[in-house]
C-alpha cells in the first residue's frame, strides 16, 4: 500500500502544478484586463478632452466675429471724429485763431468748436479702448490627445501610446477603431511612452511590431 501512495505522488503532485498554473494563468489575464480597461477609460477622457477643447476653439471663433463686427464702427468713428479735428485745425491755422473762423455754425467760436471736436474724438476713442479691453480670450492652447497620461500599472504616455498597449492586452476590435479615431484626430505617430517590465521611450509602432512578431523590444535607454 505504501508503494502504491509512493507512485501516485507524481501524478498528484503534477496535478497541484497545474491547478497552480491555472489559479495563475487566469489572475494574469483579470490583470490584463483591468489594465486595458483602465487604459481604455483614459484614452476616453483625452478625446472627450480634445472634443470640449475643440468645441471651447469654435466658440472662440464666433465671438472673435461677433466682437469685431461691434468694434468696426467705433474703430470709424475715432477715425472719423480725428479727421474733423485735424480739419478744422487745417483750416484754422492760416487764418489764426479769432478772426472769424467758424465751425458748424456761423456763430460759433472757433475755440468752442475745436473744444467740442475734440471732445467727440476722444470720446470714440474710450469708447473703442473699452471694447478692446472685454476682446474675447483665446482658449488655452491644450494637446490632450498627446500629453502623457499615467494608467494604473504604471504604464505612462500619450493616448495612442495606452491605446496600442491595451490593444494588445486584449481591447480588440474597440480599440483598432479608436486608434483609427485618434490618428484623424491628429495624435501623434511619434510620440514615446513607457511600459513596465516592457521598455522605455517606445513608440505606438515598437508596440505593435513587439506584439506581431512576438519579442520584447527594450526600447532606448533612459
Amino acid at each position: 500500500a505504501l508503494t502504491n501512495e509512493i507512485r501516485a505522488m507524481p501524478s498528484s503532485m503534477a496535478s497541484s502544478r497545474v491547478s497552480v498554473h491555472s489559479v495563475n494563468g487566469t489572475h494574469l489575464a483579470q490583470m490584463r484586463c483591468r489594465a486595458a480597461k483602465d487604459k481604455l477609460r483614459i484614452v476616453n477622457e483625452a478625446i472627450k478632452a480634445h472634443e470640449a477643447y475643440l468645441e471651447s476653439l469654435d466658440l472662440y471663433e464666433l465671438e472673435v466675429v461677433a466682437w469685431n463686427a461691434k468694434r468696426a464702427p467705433l474703430e470709424a468713428e475715432v477715425e472719423l471724429q480725428q479727421q474733423r479735428v485735424l480739419a478744422f485745425e487745417h483750416k484754422k491755422r492760416p487764418i489764426g485763431a479769432g478772426s472769424g473762423v467758424r465751425g458748424d455754425g456761423d456763430d460759433d467760436d472757433p475755440n468752442d468748436t475745436l473744444s467740442r471736436l475734440e471732445t467727440h474724438a476722444r470720446d470714440a476713442r474710450a469708447a473703442l479702448f473699452f471694447m478692446d479691453s472685454a476682446s474675447p480670450v483665446s482658449p488655452k492652447e491644450q494637446d490632450n490627445l498627446n500629453e502623457p497620461r499615467v494608467a494604473l500599472d504604471g504604464t505612462e504616455g500619450g493616448a495612442l501610446f495606452l491605446l496600442c498597449c491595451g490593444v494588445s492586452e486584449g481591447l480588440g476590435d474597440v480599440g483598432v477603431s479608436l486608434v483609427k479615431q485618434l490618428l484623424s484626430r491628429g495624435a501623434n505617430v511619434n510620440s514615446v511612452g513607457d511600459r513596465p517590465s516592457f521598455g522605455k521611450k517606445l513608440t505606438p509602432l515598437a508596440l505593435a511590431l513587439a506584439s506581431l512578431e512576438g519579442f520584447v523590444d527594450p526600447g532606448d535607454s533612459v
